[in-house]
């Protein structure tokens, strides 16, 4: 018996994507499964990013461009919208799939037809253990386990979304935020996903830009994350168990903050430590360094976390670097 086909809608929005798109839309052409559609959401770019996704387009007819407002939360709105596949995979323009990436969700797909969500991982994260399914009981569990781990978990890409699903939700990426609004998002529409299929096989390859708003140090994220943290933390789905473990997802993203803005290397140490003062006085973040445990972390997350919870803010500095460095290696 033939193989039932399956569609998949793979959605990149592109902003100012000129360096990286040819890669990431060869990774699409050059997968295993043929059966899927490619919509190149370009949103406000000044480059050549629409000159080159219309290029694209002329030589492959499952490749479609699209437009929209500047933002990538405009630009998967308007994914979700116009795909056609019976799924949708969100892939970020200077990132790429691996080569069996869509076959796998096809597999996975056609094993459990009533998933609405199939999680995958990176290649850096793989660890190739048995599929874990959340239903609608249970789904709070897979919410707890993301908000523990947000930066394996709570992201858009290296997930398989059923498109009728996502198309009929009343959830849609909140396009008042231009950082976590991935996290916010998978948060959000966890509240009406009724069954979900974990796995840890690799689908994904991150880019790790240097040269990205996040890690250049030339946005000022303190304002840009208060918002997102407390416009998630009014939206919460479920109950006391999400509520409980919140604050290790602030906790989180008060890291990132910490490491790739407040104590990035473009600012003075006097500047970096004037910085911290600020960002540790900001409400939700008090908040969660209260609220959350953190003797289950590792040695060096629980070292800057003390640090900042006692507002010691010279050995914040020298933990923050530790942990810098750490990352740096690995």
């Amino acid at each position: 018996m033939a193989e039932k086909k399956i569609t998949i809608s793979v959605v990149i929005p592109a902003y100012n994507a000129e360096a990286f798109l040819e890669q990431c839309v060869h990774s699409v052409q050059e997968q295993s499964m043929a059966d899927w559609e490619l919509l190149i959401v370009e949103n406000g770019s000044t480059d050549e990013t629409y000159a080159l996704a219309q290029r694209f387009a002329r030589g492959d007819d499952r490749i479609r461009v699209l437009r929209s407002k500047k933002g990538v939360s405009h630009a998967r709105n308007v994914g979700i919208q116009q795909a056609t596949g019976e799924y949708i995979t969100f892939l970020d323009a200077d990132d790429w799939l691996l080569p069996d990436a869509l076959a796998f969700f096809r597999r996975m797909a056609l094993r459990h037809p009533a998933a609405d969500i199939i999680v995958a991982t990176t290649d850096r994260q793989a660890q190739d253990t048995s599929p874990a399914v959340y239903t609608e009981v249970t789904m709070e569990r897979a919410l707890v386990r993301f908000l523990r781990r947000p930066t394996r978990y709570l992201t858009a890409w290296g997930k398989l979304y059923r498109t009728s699903f996502l198309q009929q939700s009343s959830v849609r990426f909140d396009t008042r935020l231009t950082y976590a609004e991935d996290s916010d998002y998978l948060i959000r529409l966890l509240g009406d996903c009724r069954r979900l299929v974990l796995t840890d096989y690799p689908v994904y390859h991150y880019f790790l830009n240097p040269y990205s708003a996040v890690r250049s140090g030339q946005v000022d994220l303190a304002e840009k994350y208060r918002l997102s943290m407390e416009l998630t933390r009014g939206q919460l789905p479920f109950g006391e168990a999400t509520r409980k473990n919140y604050p290790f997802y602030v906790l989180d993203n008060l890291l990132v903050l910490l490491a790739h803005d407040t104590f990035h290397h473009r600012h003075s140490p006097a500047q970096q430590r004037r910085r911290a003062a600020a960002v540790l006085k900001i409400p939700i973040f008090r908040w969660a360094l209260e609220e959350a445990p953190i003797r289950h972390a590792t040695f060096i997350k629980r070292m800057v976390l003390a640090m900042a919870k006692g507002r010691r803010l010279h050995l914040l500095q020298l933990a923050v670097w530790a942990r810098q460095l750490q990352n740096r290696y690995r």
